[in-house]
């Protein structure tokens, strides 16, 4: 057969059906990477059921995890140690009381333990 002859075929069946094949490809790689960090989502625990972060022990990388908590927001917590209060933060004037009550809930001021 000639080339002409075989050109048609190429462009209407042949193209057609590998794009078709590409197109499902990666539209399954795209749906299966949703489905795993859905399921990897799915698997990690909710925010409210983590333990929170104590701020007087708690590592400069450790509160930088902390929402709105930045460098060098964790740097001035830790200058400002120790807190008898969570509320310290904003009394102290170390975290504005708009980030404070985003993650308020996400700290604690624990105490030293007598020994």
């Amino acid at each position: 057969m000639s080339n002409l002859t075989n050109a048609p075929v190429w462009r209407r069946i042949i193209a057609p059906t590998l794009l078709a094949l590409c197109a499902f490809a990666c539209a399954s790689h795209s749906l299966a990477a949703t489905l795993g960090s859905a399921a990897a989502a799915a698997n990690k625990p909710a925010p409210s059921a983590t333990k929170p972060v104590d701020i007087n022990r708690a590592s400069r990388t450790q509160l930088m995890k902390l929402p709105g908590i930045g460098r060098v927001e964790a740097v001035r917590i830790i200058a400002a140690r120790p807190y008898r209060s969570k509320a310290e933060l904003v009394s102290k004037q170390v975290l504005p009381e708009g980030v404070y009550l985003s993650l308020r809930h996400r700290i604690m001021a624990g105490q030293k333990v007598a020994t």
